[in-house]
Parts: C-alpha cells; structure tokens; sequence
C-alpha cells in the first residue's frame, strides 16, 4: 500500500488463487462476510488482513483504513479505490470489493500468496541465496510488470510509485502490480492532460523530473522507475537506498544515472556475469531527459524480453523457498472474528525517527515545515518512504538550501584547518629568526 492511501508498500499485502468454491457468487459488501485472521502488512494509516471469505471460500487481503485518522486526504482513498475497481488486467492487482464499516473503509483484494517481490529477496537472502535475482528471473517479473504498466499507461495513468516492494507474486509465478495510492490520472475533465505537478514517489525510484518539478512529468516518470527497480531486483535493493532522502535527491540530479557499477559488486547471485541486454534496459529506462527514454511497447520489444520466459525459473529458484504470507512467521499478529479491526492504526501513526539522530517521534499529522505540509509524511522521511505533496518545488529547494549548508559548513571547517596551519607556521617561523638573531 502506498503512504498516500496507507503507508509503505503493497510489500506482503498480497498472492494465491482467486476464485475458490464460490465463484459466481457475489462479493459481500460487509465485513460480516470475512473472517479476518492475520496482519499481514501495516502502513501510516491503514492495516492489511488475511482473510477468508466464506461465500466464495478463498483467501483475500483486506486493507482496513480507519477514516477518522485520514480526514485529510480522503481524495487520496477515493482515488485508490476509484483505480483499482476499474483496473482489469491480468498484471494488475484486482479489487473485489469496498466499503465502509463503522469508521472504516475495507478494501478486498486478491491474496498473493508469496507477498512482493522484496519481501521473496529478502526471504532468499536470509536462506544464503545472495542479494537480488538470478537474469532469467528479473526478465520474466520486469515483463510482467511492464505489460501491467502498459495497460495502466494506456489508460491515461501514472502509476508514480513502481518499485520490488509494489510488485505482488503468487505461488504460480503470476505477477501484479500494486499500490495505486499515488497513482494519478492524466485524464480529467474528458481531455489529456500532458503533465502532472505533484511531487509524489519513494526517493529511491524517483525521476528527476519528478523531484526538479520544473516542467512537470508524465507516463516517462514510471519508466525511470522501472530502470532503478530493475537495479534493485538484480541487487537486493535500490542504488541510493542507504542515503537519507535528501541525499538521494541530490545524486539524482546531481550525478550521471545509477548502474550495476553503483554497486560494489555487479554480478548475479552465484557470480555470473550481467548480460548485454538487460544492461541496455537499464540505461534506456535511467535517461536523464524523459523524452529519450522508451515507453513500455518499446521496452518490451527489446531482445531482454523476446527469450521464452515462463515462471518455471523464479518458482523453483524462489517462490518454493518462501512460505505462503501469514502462515508460520509470515503473519504479524492474529485477530479474533468480531474484534475491532483496525486495533493498530493509531500506533502506527507514529514514525520513530531515533535511528535517523533523532531524539523525538513524530506523527504525520502533526509536521508541517517551512516549505509546506505533507499529506502523509514528516519532512524527514525514512527510506522506501513514499513522499506526496502537492507543490513538490520546495522540498528541492530544502535539498538545496542542505546541500549548500553542507558545503558552508566544510569551507569553514577548511578555513579553521588553514588558520591553524598558518598559525603553526608563523610561530615556527617566528621561533627560527629569533634563534637565528640570537
């Protein structure tokens, strides 16, 4: 799920077989008719359940967002809602149903039985099976993923958060892409609109468009994306991941595009060698000037994807490693049909900023900094944190204002350094005449 919406990622929002025993049976719209057993991802404001629905006898992810903790972006949740209830594609995460219980919106959607993609890496990792995917495996997840982006594009969207985290497996293989709270439309009022204003992404994956805010983006903006998540599938994660996030700015727009020679070893897990082709994905998708960069028909014409991909690959070298999200330690916490469901909203409102040099907690509610408000969060955020405001122009120009504090500061430690040395050498200097007269 996205912070706009509900905070974090789709991350272990979702994966396994829709339908069940009861196919052709309507979708309750109530919650009476789901039994909510696990907590499977929580965001800023919302919870995501496992769940069983009864009348059609399969698992669901319910996202429970409380409302009376959102009162200010429930255009956000209109519009999450809005797009996934017209999203229909075989690449893109499908929402059954959704509505409102007490002082909640509950959200169906399809169960992804092996959560997202960054979860199964991470999951790899602890196992010893290295950082990031083998080539095969990043071919098969990055088609999938465009063809779903291809279909969103095509119906005049952006999509503005794509990344391992936002990308849902199922047990089979199959791939979704998720999130949809930042997703804008570029169509209003009947005609195009050619460009998007609001600063909105994880800085990691962010286009530079995006964060210059000068002349706006539009659909180039996710294809970026695609190239630094497909560093991050090779990799394990992003480039610039383990920066702060006003850092990561200003590499983005500073310095040449990210490549497998950011990282300090550029090979697959087990030690092979990147090939030609999934190199040139990268640097067509990582292209500085949005109009250079291909849309995802182009993308997906490129020899990387022309081999014969089936998901025979990523499930026998992944998938049958990763337990089903929920079961044994995949679940965060149990609930008991009946019982209040949205019972962690509140606490995780709250983003402990300790480990960022901090010493206090803050609520996204509550921050509010000179160069505007956030919708979702505070103005230090951490990473893999998504950012939203509706006039992105300031926050570049506080990553500006820091780095020029920085460079302030390092001339003054510079000028103290050289005082120091010319003090040293004046007092030896004036030590030597005065032996020398003597």
């Amino acid at each position: 799920m996205s912070a706009a919406g509900g905070g974090g990622s789709a991350d272990t929002m979702g994966g396994g077989v829709g339908g069940g025993g009861g196919e052709g049976v309507p979708w309750p719209t109530g919650a009476d008719g789901y039994k909510l057993d696990r907590i499977i991802g929580k965001g800023a404001f919302a919870t995501v359940w496992k769940a069983f629905c009864e009348a059609r006898e399969v698992h669901v992810a319910v996202k429970v967002m409380d409302l009376e903790n959102v009162t200010h972006s429930f255009e956000d949740i209109r519009q999450e809602v809005a797009v996934m209830r017209m999203c229909d594609h075989p690449n893109v995460l499908s929402c059954y149903a959704s509505f409102v219980h007490e002082n909640e919106l509950w959200l169906v959607m399809e169960f992804m039985s092996k959560g997202s993609c960054l979860h199964v890496m991470n999951v790899a990792k602890k196992e010893g099976k290295g950082d990031g995917m083998k080539e095969e495996c990043i071919a098969y997840v990055l088609k999938q993923t465009l063809q779903g982006l291809k279909y969103f594009h095509d119906q005049g969207q952006i999509h503005r958060d794509i990344k391992a985290g936002n990308i849902l497996l199922g047990e089979d293989g199959r791939v979704k892409l998720a999130d949809f709270g930042v997703a804008g439309w570029l169509v209003g009022y009947g005609a195009r609109r050619n460009v998007a204003k609001t600063f909105v992404g994880t800085p990691c994956w962010m286009a530079p468009e995006v964060m210059e805010q000068v002349d706006g983006y539009n659909q180039k903006a996710d294809i970026w994306s695609v190239g630094i998540t497909a560093l991050e599938l090779a990799k394990g994660h992003a480039p610039y991941a383990r920066l702060e996030p006003m850092k990561v700015l200003m590499q983005t727009i500073e310095r040449e595009p990210p490549s497998l020679k950011s990282y300090p070893d550029d090979r697959q897990p087990g030690g092979d060698v990147f090939g030609r082709n999934f190199k040139e994905v990268v640097r067509f998708c990582l292209q500085k000037n949005p109009k250079e960069r291909p849309n995802c028909a182009s993308l997906l014409s490129k020899k990387f994807f022309k081999r014969d991909l089936q998901p025979d690959a990523i499930v026998n070298e992944l998938l049958l490693h990763v337990p089903v999200v929920g079961e044994g330690d995949g679940g965060l916490e149990r609930k008991e049909h009946g019982s209040p469901a949205a019972c962690l909203v509140a606490e995780q409102m709250t983003l402990d900023v300790k480990a960022r040099g901090s010493s206090k907690s803050t609520t996204p509610m509550e921050e509010e900094g000179e160069y505007g408000r956030p919708k979702v969060a505070p103005p230090e955020h951490p990473a893999g944190t998504t950012w939203v405001w509706d006039d992105g122009s300031g926050v570049v120009l506080k990553a500006e204002g820091k780095a020029k504090e920085e460079i302030e500061q390092r001339k003054a430690e510079q000028k103290e350094e050289n005082d120091g040395f010319y003090d040293e050498m004046e007092s030896i200097g004036q030590s030597e005449w005065t032996q020398q007269k003597g």
